[in-house]
């Protein structure tokens, strides 16, 4: 038996895929928890932290930044073999 899935939706399976294992990396691969409730629970917070995660790693490489002078300067070395 053959399954179609939309080819837009799956392709972004890679993606979802890709946050699951950061997250695991980052906060650990198991739940505390032992009931559904509480579980679902702990898996949000996991999202809401890894995301808050993601904005401060943004925002402080934003304020860390300094622009860099874009200098020219000339080669060391002759362009022509004479």
């Amino acid at each position: 038996m053959r399954t179609r899935f939309a080819k837009k939706t799956y392709g972004q399976r890679w993606q979802v895929e890709t946050v699951y294992s950061v997250i695991k990396r980052r906060q650990g691969d198991a739940l505390a928890a032992r009931t559904y409730h509480s579980q679902n629970r702990a898996m949000r917070l996991m999202v809401l932290t890894h995301n808050i995660m993601i904005l401060w790693r943004q925002l402080w490489g934003f304020l860390q930044s300094k622009p860099v002078p874009f200098a020219f300067a000339p080669t060391s070395f002759p362009l022509s073999q004479e």
